[in-house]
């Protein structure tokens, strides 16, 4: 539970610039409210889940000298990054596809961004506890 509050704490500031950002778009063209709305709503879970993904790569692969290392966890965050955000982005690429509004179409994405973020802080949380730096 204290390592998904740690994620959660991490998504602040994304959270803030996306919704400054979403604020701005709907001063330059008030017909996106769904979409400026729907990125608002999405904005959160999908910092969550990337947090979430960067807090496991980085307990998986702790040491930050070794080069080859360092190369291959950044490798391993972009995949995990993509892996784990990836069913909500389906969602929501199909249900705008099918021209659903863009704030029904945020319900379904945060929630499976949200269960895959429990998810992998979950194993993430269960990985730090184990942990030993002198290892």
């Amino acid at each position: 539970a204290t390592v998904f509050w740690e994620v959660l704490a991490k998504t602040v500031p994304t959270t803030i610039v996306c919704t400054l950002a979403c604020i701005g778009v709907l001063i330059v063209d008030p017909r996106l409210w769904d979409i400026a709305l729907g990125a608002i709503l999405i904005a959160p879970s999908l910092s969550l889940v990337l947090t979430a993904v960067v807090l496991l790569v980085t307990v998986l692969f702790p040491d930050i000298d070794d080069a080859t290392q360092r190369n291959f966890r950044g490798l391993m965050m972009m995949l995990g990054c993509v892996i784990a955000a990836s069913p909500g982005a389906a969602v929501v690429g199909v249900l705008v596809y099918f021209g659903i509004n863009g704030l029904i179409v945020a319900l379904p994405a945060v929630a499976l961004n949200v269960g895959v973020a429990i998810g992998v802080s979950a194993i993430a949380g269960g990985l730090y506890a184990g942990f030993n730096p002198s290892e």
